[in-house]
């Protein structure tokens, strides 16, 4: 029901705009739909045209290509003499989400161009230096190969973490009211307690 009320509001944007549009002479909202139509076959030629796409990287470097082609004939590229296939990722986005999408762009030029084993290595050299002062550049490799590996398994990197961070805060509300139920104090809990309530926690979450 919520999804359908929010695309409501989107469709309402695109009416109300284009009638203004329409009423200020500038375009209709039969051209939008012309505009989108005209820009989807362009962007398919494998659909559309005689392109032939082997696999789905192919697709998207094609993809990619064409609509370089479309910026240039706008004009967008013209102060730019190598732009770049990480152009326009915004650096406001969550790092794991920029993470997987940076790869995703280089990925589309440069298919497999980083196995598991790599990003293994890179976790494993983060692992090493823990005891011996773990840098940001270490710490941080080893993010951007956990987001690699979550790509290379098809899964979403931010989505998982997000997942994660949810399953933890949930068993660990459920261990303070373990802890109020015994009446008493958390601070007063012994580590091997705490871990013991923990693991019953945990026992909860699996029934």
């Amino acid at each position: 029901d919520a999804f359908r009320e929010e695309l409501g509001d989107v469709l309402l944007q695109v009416y109300l705009q284009s009638q203004m549009a329409e009423e200020a002479g500038e375009f209709t909202l039969e051209e939008v739909y012309d505009a989108i139509a005209t820009k989807l076959v362009r962007r398919h030629p494998h659909v559309f045209g005689d392109v032939i796409a082997t696999d789905s990287g192919q697709v998207l470097r094609n993809w990619d290509q064409i609509k370089e082609t479309e910026r240039r004939a706008k004009g967008r590229r013209a102060e730019k003499a190598a732009p770049s296939a990480l152009d326009g990722i915004p650096r406001s986005m969550p790092a794991l989400a920029r993470a997987a999408l940076t790869q995703d762009r280089i990925d589309r030029l440069a298919a497999d161009h980083r196995a598991a084993a790599d990003f293994r290595a890179a976790l494993d050299q983060a692992v090493a230096t823990l005891n011996t002062g773990a840098d940001h550049d270490t710490l941080g490799a080893a993010l951007f190969a956990l987001a690699g590996l979550a790509r290379l398994a098809g899964l979403d990197p931010e989505e998982a973490l997000n997942a994660a961070i949810t399953r933890l805060a949930t068993r660990f509300k459920a261990l303070e009211t373990t802890v109020r139920a015994t009446g008493r104090d958390w601070h007063n809990l012994t580590p091997v307690e705490i871990a013991g309530l923990w693991e019953e926690c945990a026992n909860l979450d699996s029934k």
